[in-house]
């Protein structure tokens, strides 16, 4: 397989866009829902929820889950002990930093709750979502790491991965199975499999397939059926030059890799600045209101995010090192 050029980090520039586009949809529902929900009403009001039903921050997170299962097999890291390690105290970064801004929001902002700085440093350790709501699919995000990292070091054929995400699905751990989806994507493009995908007309009649296939009514299957289609999309677009090509842009992948903080930082953002922001532009009509302060918030958290992104780089560099002295 021809592989695009890759990025300064060595990742595919296309994903990094991917997973933009994840927090997009992630941002703006999240957005709608807390100021203006009766927008939903066009998920279910024709024409619009032709294009519209399907499209929600569920939809979002499995894009992320299963490019986090793709990068996780491809995993260069030869000790287990010290990926597992790396991998937790990546997210225990992640969490204190969200978790903190929240605090640091409930001095300063109305509508956000006062944890004291030792709430802070538990509910971070222990990788819940007690402050930060978005933090609720990170566990599984952590397991579904380290499942994803043996399975590639092991090679574990795609017949025992796809008993794994059945497993987990059977035991009710959906967003470990959406994540282990991901690793079914290295190994269809390590053996070429598949190779009916070469065909344009054959990815287009799949693309509307998934068009439509998104469009399930809310429940841990319809969640699974959504992963499924991601995998796909991502199969679609390895396989697709000119879609590749769309994707590959260098501003927009380089905003992407910043995602996990867009994700993490993102409701603190807008629930602080969000009602100010209203109010400054109340001389519009609502409509104007409402998007001139999306644009904004979605700007700022981008630009907090690349700060945030720099902390933890700064932060697992000295942690790697130090790992790699204690840990051989």
């Amino acid at each position: 397989m021809e592989l695009n050029k890759k990025t300064d980090v060595g990742r595919i520039g296309f994903f990094d866009t991917l997973r933009l586009g994840a927090i997009f949809i992630i941002f703006i529902t999240h957005f709608i829902d807390f100021f203006c929900p009766e927008y939903f009403d066009l998920w279910t009001t024709s024409p619009y929820s032709l294009l519209l039903k399907g499209i929600t921050g569920k939809l979002g997170v499995a894009l992320l889950g299963v490019l986090l299962g793709y990068f996780a097999y491809l995993s260069k890291e030869t000790n287990a002990s010290r990926y597992v390690l790396k991998r937790y105290i990546f997210f225990l970064i992640c969490g204190f930093i969200s978790n903190l801004l929240y605090a640091i929001a409930g001095q300063l902002f109305p509508g956000f709750y006062p944890f004291q700085f030792d709430s802070v440093i538990k509910q971070s350790v222990l990788l819940t979502s007690n402050i930060n709501e978005t933090f609720w699919c990170i566990p599984a995000f952590f397991a579904a790491s380290i499942i994803s990292y043996l399975n590639g070091k092991v090679k574990a054929p795609s017949i025992a991965i796809i008993m794994e995400i059945l497993v987990f699905f059977w035991c009710k751990q959906v967003w470990i199975s959406v994540c282990l989806m991901g690793n079914l994507i290295v190994i269809a493009e390590e053996q070429r499999a598949l190779s009916f995908l070469k065909y344009r007309l054959v990815r287009i009649g799949i693309w509307i397939v998934l068009f439509f296939a998104i469009k399930q009514p809310v429940s841990d299957m319809a969640y699974i059926i959504q992963g499924v289609c991601c995998t796909i999309m991502i199969l679609l677009i390895m396989r697709g030059s000119i879609v590749k090509k769309m994707l590959n842009l260098k501003v927009m992948s380089s905003i992407g890799r910043r995602g996990m903080a867009i994700f993490l930082i993102h409701v603190v953002f807008y629930r602080a600045l969000g009602p100010i922001l209203f109010q400054a532009f109340s001389f519009l009509p609502y409509t104007g209101a409402f998007w001139s302060t999306f644009v904004i918030c979605f700007v700022v958290t981008i630009i907090a995010a690349y700060l945030v992104m720099w902390i933890i780089d700064m932060l697992m560099k000295y942690t790697s090192m130090a790992l790699s002295k204690i840990i051989k």
